[in-house]
């Protein structure tokens, strides 16, 4: 049994009697032992642990352990990596004290397997489609919104069999793909042939996202014959020009998955996507440099006939410039302020920017999109107004940018409130996070929203409040996606504690943690 041990800037210790760690690491489901496991002892007091492997009955031995208190976790192939924080007490099952000479015997580790999900992807006539792509997906939360993000691909065999394993505990959504092309052959060629694919198909053989079929994927389980059946049909090109070398993007208008294409246009700007199923489009384009050029998105749909005449003229990417003021404060709490253009969806890529001495400020390479606008790092500032132009966009801070549209006003206030607080029962053994939502009235303006984590004793302190309401949740959770879902947080709503922060005053609170289990529950009443 090798062992590894590790000493980063550690000074020299008083010189103590060494003892020893010894136990094993077995499946938390059925009980069996886990060989080969990295076993990780990690000292909480200075940078330094040891490592070692399990030998073929799961069973570890560390030796010459320096007196003190250690994380102890292990990670194999096939299981759940739960490696404690290191900013965080270590959970009571992954925390361990030798005292001098001490020789601690039968500490049990125990991992949680990952499932998997296998089937055939079949046509209509039952045959095998190979080549197939089998995703994975699982919904990741936003402040706008929530959209399906693939984990994991698997593509099908000459059989048309599929498997995606090491996927999470939890509930996941399947898609499948393929598209069938028709051989190109030189010359001019006359054919009757229908070009035809197979369109994206959900889980459990619908094409509308919205009517995709949640899969509960349990610890140790290996879900078979999850098949699917695709069904021909017909499909289309979308062709156009942009300028030569630029790239091209088409999505799908759909709710909650973003499906992205993209392609490099030809040295004479045109391009070509294939095999599209017919449905909403949107289209955009971009040619990067410097200046970068951008389009204005389109919004097309394919009904029975391919569409050949899109073009984009791109213009420059443009600026937006502003101005920021400061009312009962100091422009001093700008100088690591940053002003963000935060884009709410579709292919745009944000912008930022430094605020100088004047409070004077420029946003570059911005396309045309819709954003929402925050500031960050303005400490002990909140942001009060907004115009845009002539708009008042204090309501929600969302904006449509387009060329020659602006300039940004901006009021910031120093009168904020702070907010202490206690996370009851304090589990700072696990993760934990401490979210500040803004209530009515204030409950669309989502640079409002403030995630923290706690103190070890479940403590937290947040400055830089807008004076209004809020709910105050505690999160027993290390999905950081989940505490952005307002859909999640309308759900918990009752467990969350509800304030008033009022200009310049210090309120203090104590919050009921939400459960891991709480949280899942509601999580699966989500679609």
């Amino acid at each position: 049994m090798k062992l590894c041990l590790w000493l980063f800037g550690a000074a020299a210790a008083v010189a103590a009697t060494p003892g020893s760690v010894e136990g094993t690491v077995s499946n938390s489901i059925t009980g069996t032992p886990v060989k080969r496991a990295l076993v990780t002892l990690q000292s909480t007091q200075v940078y330094s642990g040891y490592q070692v492997l399990t030998d073929l009955s799961g069973r570890f031995r560390i030796d010459n352990v320096t007196p003190g208190s250690y994380a102890i976790f292990a990670t194999a192939q096939g299981y759940i990596a739960k490696i404690p924080d290191d900013s965080l007490d270590p959970p009571p099952d992954n925390a361990v004290s030798v005292s001098d000479g001490q020789a601690v015997k039968d500490f049990p580790l125990r991992l949680v397997p990952f499932g998997a999900i296998s089937g055939r992807v079949l046509d209509e006539n039952g045959d095998p489609i190979p080549g197939a792509a089998v995703e994975a997906l699982r919904y990741a939360y936003s402040r706008y919104r929530k959209v399906w993000r693939t984990v994991q691909t698997a593509t099908t065999n000459d059989r048309g069999e599929y498997r995606l394993f090491n996927l999470a505990p939890g509930r996941w959504y399947l898609e499948v793909t393929r598209y069938l092309g028709i051989p190109p052959v030189p010359g001019r060629v006359h054919s009757t042939v229908v070009e035809e694919g197979y369109p994206a198909t959900f889980y459990p053989g619908v094409t509308q996202p919205s009517a995709a079929g949640a899969i509960e994927v349990a610890p140790n389980t290996d879900l078979r014959e999850v098949d699917f059946r695709l069904h021909r049909t017909r499909v289309y090109h979308l062709r156009g020009t942009s300028a030569p070398g630029a790239s091209v993007y088409a999505y799908r208008c759909a709710e909650d998955r973003v499906s992205f294409a993209s392609l490099k246009t030809s040295p004479s700007g045109a391009f070509d996507f294939k095999g599209l199923a017919p449905g909403c489009y949107w289209l955009a384009s971009e040619l990067a440099g410097q200046p970068k050029l951008v389009s204005q998105a389109r919004q097309l749909n394919i009904t029975d006939c391919d569409i050949d005449d899109v073009t984009f003229r791109l213009e420059p990417a443009f600026s937006i410039q502003g101005t920021i003021l400061v009312e009962e404060g100091s422009m001093d709490k700008l100088r690591s302020a940053r002003i963000v253009l935060e884009p709410t969806g579709g292919i745009a890529t944000g912008s930022n920017g430094a605020i100088g001495g004047d409070g004077a400020f420029t946003l570059t390479n911005v396309a045309p999109a819709a954003y929402l606008i925050r500031v960050d790092h303005a400490s002990g500032l909140y942001l009060k107004t907004v115009r845009f132009g002539n708009l008042d966009i204090s309501a929600d801070c969302r904006l449509d940018a387009t060329p020659g549209a602006g300039p940004l006003t901006m009021i910031l206030r120093g009168d904020s409130g702070q907010l202490s607080g206690v996370a009851r029962p304090a589990v700072n053994w696990l993760p934990l996070r401490i979210t500040v939502a803004p209530d009515s009235p204030l409950a669309a303006r989502l640079d409002l929203l403030h995630t923290v984590w706690p103190e070890s004793d479940g403590t937290f302190h947040i400055e830089g409040l807008a004076p209004g309401a809020y709910k105050i949740f505690a999160w027993q959770t290390d999905d950081e996606s989940l505490t952005e879902s307002s859909e999640l947080r309308a759900l918990l709503a009752a467990k969350a504690s509800s304030i008033t922060v009022n200009a310049s005053a210090r309120t203090t609170t104590e919050v009921q943690t939400i459960t891991a289990a709480e949280i899942e529950e509601a999580r699966g009443r989500l679609r």
